[in-house]
């Protein structure tokens, strides 16, 4: 398993699939598969083998798992470094992940006819239910960005776009002038910056799918005239 691992993250995860995607599954190989199922063999791996090592995982505190503490200064130590545990288990996220991963490598082992099944896709998680989140109010939504215009924030032209239109983070931030027709009063979403191993990267959005044209109502136009005569930086805060 572990050689598969390698390979399948050499070969064909880096090559072919976004940075942040290589990140991901690096880190979920590194941390958590190799060390409990890299010694299997690939073609012996079983369903059981799968269940029982993604079960302990989910219930196993990683700061002791992964010696978190133990290279911390001490006064700073937590948890197995102080002999207590924080039962900082793997959110319910995080094991999605760890199935999606080890999904992923085994399906090129079965293109690769190395095994005939993919054990990972008939692992069972555990169903744990969302904490219910809680979006602003409109009111909310309109002090907010009315006490940021009062007060000169230099984000308020992101404020007003993440919050009227609804943009994600790098989207925003990937945001160039040459995006925005002002004339036609249209934004057009076609980048995004992502930070990939200390180092910013502005890339295409994932798919032509997440492209989009979208209408620029008058707080926001007004919010980038506003950034555009301010600062000279991209409306998303990007330097030129």
């Amino acid at each position: 398993m572990g050689d598969h691992l390698s390979y399948w993250l050499r070969e064909i995860v880096q090559p072919n699939l976004a940075p942040a995607t290589y990140i991901s599954f690096e880190g979920f190989v590194r941390l958590y598969i190799t060390p409990g199922l890299g010694t299997k063999r690939l073609d012996r791996l079983q369903v059981r083998d799968v269940q029982t090592w993604i079960n302990q995982v989910a219930r196993t505190c990683q700061r002791c798992a992964q010696e978190k503490d133990i290279a911390r200064p001490r006064g700073k130590q937590l948890c197995c470094a102080t002999g207590t545990c924080c039962r900082a288990v793997p959110s319910g996220s995080t094991i999605k992940g760890l199935r999606a991963t080890l999904r992923a490598a085994l399906a090129q082992a079965v293109t690769e006819e190395l095994v005939t099944k993919n054990v990972a896709s008939l692992v069972k998680l555990q169903v744990r239910r969302k904490k219910p989140g809680r979006a602003w109010h409109s009111d909310e939504a309109r002090q907010f960005l009315e006490a940021a215009r009062a007060g000169d924030d230099p984000l308020y032209a992101a404020w007003v776009l993440i919050l009227v239109l609804g943009l994600r983070r790098g989207e925003l931030l990937g945001l160039g002038w040459d995006e925005i027709d002002e004339r036609a009063g249209e934004l057009t979403v076609r980048w995004q910056l992502q930070r990939i191993s200390n180092r910013l990267l502005r890339r295409e959005t994932k798919t032509r799918e997440s492209d989009a044209v979208l209408p620029l109502p008058d707080i926001c136009l007004t919010a980038l005239r506003m950034r555009r005569g301010g600062s000279g930086r991209g409306p998303g805060c990007r330097r030129p």
